[in-house]
């Protein structure tokens, strides 16, 4: 479904272009001429890369060989742009030399994944039939754009756009945090029965919750800010058909994601306060076939969430490039 369409790569063994064809696990087919797992790195990975020094063609050129591709997520510009808001002042050389790896990537024309907000509305269209939904990846305008503002971040100009960017972000994160502890509020039961439950047991608990209607109200509610002209009853037809249809994977991470941070709350009385916005890096990579990350608590909420994706859990102290190859 999402990535029929090409994509030119070097092709590191012949130093020429080639055309690739990739896509998702499941729904790769003959007429593939060459099929590509991707790779969604989140930020400490980025981070190590640019620590550790890794040259981003020679890293590229050794993934084409074993037909693996690096992409990235929207939400590395947003958690790297935060180096330069107010209050982190002293870190904006460090913002700046991070930009300066990231442009170095994108010189390559590596893909960009759609932010998420995009994802889940091309999935609504498609469930509706209103549009269909072929391609994850962000189209060449955005790409263009992103390759400007991350050359005006590599001199640590921030838009005025970007700087809103960040303020609704957190405002959001913050707004996802305390839904998580109102949701028990007058539920103790509910509260209760996830407390009850060992880490063995979620992968059970999370295809059954989501089956329930408690994985169409989660998928609701995001549509309700995505789509505020449309019908209470369009919504909720769109909701159904996504949580109804394992091919829209946003929409199954997504929800997903939510039940298993519900549990977190539940079980530990509280979560840490990055692990909501670790969630925008986990599902927006539920299109790759790889998540890639030192994060222990992020690893072990991708695992839960997205299901068709294998998730790389890094040691940031050792070779990030020679660990990712040892995983493929």
């Amino acid at each position: 479904m999402c990535f029929r369409k090409s994509l030119i790569a070097l092709s590191a063994k012949r130093n020429t272009c080639d055309e690739i064809v990739a896509t998702p696990q499941g729904e790769r087919t003959k007429e593939s001429r060459i099929v590509v797992k991707l790779i969604y790195a989140d930020t400490s990975v980025w981070n190590c890369l640019h620590d550790q020094k890794v040259d981003p063609l020679e890293l590229f050129s050794v993934l084409a060989r074993r037909d693996v591709l690096l992409v990235l997520g929207f939400n590395v510009v947003y958690e790297f742009a935060k180096l330069f808001f107010p209050g982190y002042e002293l870190k904006v050389r460090r913002g700046r030399d991070l930009f300066e790896y990231l442009k170095l990537n994108l010189d390559l024309k590596i893909p960009v994944v759609k932010e998420n907000v995009s994802l889940l509305k091309d999935e609504a269209l498609d469930a509706s039939g209103q549009r269909s939904f072929d391609f994850c990846f962000a189209n060449r305008s955005d790409c263009e754009a992103l390759v400007r503002e991350v050359n005006n971040l590599c001199e640590a100009h921030v838009s005025p756009g970007r700087d809103e960017f960040i303020l609704k972000r957190k405002a959001l994160v913050e707004s996802s945090r305390a839904s998580a502890r109102n949701h028990f509020k007058n539920r103790p039961d509910v509260e209760e029965r996830l407390a009850a439950l060992d880490e063995a047991e979620l992968p059970e608990f999370l295809i059954t919750e989501y089956a329930t209607r408690q994985g169409e109200l989660i998928i609701l509610g995001h549509l309700v800010n995505i789509f505020s002209g449309s019908t209470p009853a369009d919504l909720l037809r769109a909701a159904k058909d996504l949580s109804s249809s394992s091919k829209y994977r946003f929409a199954r991470a997504l929800a997903r994601g939510s039940l298993y941070l519900n549990w977190r709350c539940a079980k530990f009385g509280s979560i840490r306060d990055d692990l909501y916005d670790d969630m925008f890096h986990v599902v927006n990579a539920a299109y790759s076939d790889v998540f890639a990350t030192t994060d222990t608590d992020q690893a072990n909420l991708a695992r839960h969430a997205i299901e068709a994706t294998q998730v790389i859990s890094c040691d940031g102290n050792k070779p990030i490039s020679d660990q990712l190859m040892s995983e493929l």
